[in-house]
């Protein structure tokens, strides 16, 4: 093995040596990229009511879903060609990693709805988070980038490419991670007297005077000395759907989005060449995508029973992802010879 590896340094570095002394032109046709990028994101999005689908809504309110610190970091890799001996116009194809992060929140969320507890009885859930609801999350994004470049060489060691064309994704998918906390808290309202009571649903903007408040204004009020946790743990444990800062139970999944898109891809750079046959790049680029979610949303709820949650990244029906920053990478050019033509031939230019 040893010796055949050898044998191809010095066919290479002969053929190399004799290929400067026959009579002909290199011409730069086919191209190899490689390159990191890394970058900033700003995404816009549409996205349903964390509320739409609980029944018999009362005081909803919620914050706006907002994204930040969305940073990008991926690889890229072409492989193209160039047309004619000038090598100014070229075509390439390849494949775009991309890994990004961010977060993702929402500053508050109240809803009062219509429930039924562990017996079977109607009654007005609440359920708010104070805190809000705050997500890390971590996309996987896979392109094929198809793309058009132009070529300008200001000397034999420094050059200009502009690239410009679509991205093919194939693939989009969403980790995410959160902590958020939840207080809920229940209203009763009973009809009838004596052993003939019945629970019925108060709609009411104000619960009625009548009804029993399992809230932390109500507790608070009654007793200002007593302990609230241990009187909303008692109630647990008996099967209410109440308890005060709740953790959810599933602080981590996945949440894919349709992978079939288009988007746009730009991106320019500075070469310095290193050797005859490499290039050092430097420089920037630009991304557009949308992704949609192609998930059934209709009877999604945020949270319902203690510990239950859905993602945020659920709630988005499209997203529109603005990606923005710089390039390093190493360009490998690939020179096919041409013999040289000449206006006049050898005994004409004897003469």
């Amino acid at each position: 093995m040893r010796r055949f590896l050898w044998m191809l340094l010095i066919f290479g570095v002969t053929s190399y040596a004799l290929s400067g002394q026959v009579m002909g032109d290199h011409a730069l046709h086919f191209f190899f990229d490689a390159d990191i990028k890394f970058g900033t994101i700003t995404p816009n999005c549409t996205s349903i009511p964390l509320a739409s689908n609980y029944p018999a809504l009362v005081n909803p309110y919620e914050g706006k879903l907002k994204f930040t610190n969305a940073t990008s970091f991926g690889y890229n890799a072409q492989f193209g060609y160039y047309f004619g001996n000038n090598s100014h116009f070229g075509i390439s194809a390849g494949l775009l990693y991309l890994t990004q992060q961010g977060n993702v929140s929402m500053d508050t969320f109240h809803i009062e709805y219509k429930a039924t507890d562990y017996k079977g009885n109607t009654f007005r859930q609440v359920i708010s988070s104070d805190k809000g609801i705050h997500e890390s999350y971590s996309a996987l994004n896979v392109n094929i980038p198809l793309l058009l470049r132009y070529r300008q060489a200001f000397s034999d060691k420094i050059s200009w490419t502009l690239d410009a064309g679509v991205l093919c994704n194939i693939q989009m998918q969403n980790n995410y991670n959160s902590n958020s906390r939840f207080d809920y808290e229940a209203i009763y309202q009973l009809q009838g007297t004596g052993t003939n009571l019945t629970y019925v649903y108060d709609n009411g903007s104000h619960p009625g005077a009548q009804d029993w408040l399992i809230t932390k204004a109500e507790f608070t009020k009654d007793n200002p000395k007593g302990n609230i946790q241990d009187y909303f743990n008692s109630l647990k444990t008996v099967g209410f759907n109440v308890g005060l800062n709740q953790d959810i139970a599933k602080k981590s999944g996945q949440v894919m989005y349709q992978m079939t898109s288009l988007g746009i891809m730009l991106q320019t750079g500075i070469n310095i060449k290193l050797n005859g046959r490499t290039e050092l790049k430097v420089g920037a680029y630009y991304l557009s995508q949308s992704f949609s979610n192609p998930a059934n949303t209709k009877r999604l709820l945020l949270t319902n029973n203690l510990g239950d949650y859905n993602s945020l990244l659920n709630y988005i029906k499209n997203i529109q992802s603005d990606n923005a920053g710089f390039t390093l990478g190493i360009n490998f050019l690939f020179y096919s010879y041409k013999d040289r033509t000449y206006s006049e031939s050898y005994e004409e230019t004897r003469k």
